[in-house]
């Protein structure tokens, strides 16, 4: 039997390339489990990395429990009103070093808003 073919006779949750359905869903999205290894990474722990834990799943929870009659823009705008004020309880725990840590981790052209935009419009 192949390498393949015995990849391809394994469970899903077996084969080498099966992610958790949670990262799939959330590819290019938020995922509350990358946000918490960001601070981490930026090197919060005890009490602040439990209580920013708290404060991400909270978030998700109201992201995930959205009226489902908003339209997108209404959603865009809601997701929007959470997650800056996740943002503003998170930055209160968080020393200026691991604040300077988190600023430094973003993606070039990520001031902390996806989609970038901020730049002049081309005719």
């Amino acid at each position: 039997m192949t390498a393949f073919a015995e990849d391809e006779a394994k469970p899903a949750s077996e084969k080498s390339d099966a992610k958790p359905a949670q990262e799939q869903r959330n590819r290019g999205g938020f995922s509350p489990e990358r946000a918490l290894q960001r601070y981490k990474d930026a090197g919060v722990t005890g009490e602040a990395l439990t209580k920013i834990e708290a404060i991400i799943k909270d978030t998700s929870e109201k992201i995930k429990a959205l009226p489902s009659n908003l339209t997108e823009e209404q959603r865009k705008e809601k997701r929007g009103e959470l997650t800056r004020a996740q943002r503003e309880s998170i930055n209160k725990l968080l020393t200026p070093e691991q604040l300077e840590k988190m600023k430094s981790q973003r993606p070039e052209g990520q001031g902390g808003r996806r989609g970038g935009g901020g730049g002049e419009k081309k005719d």
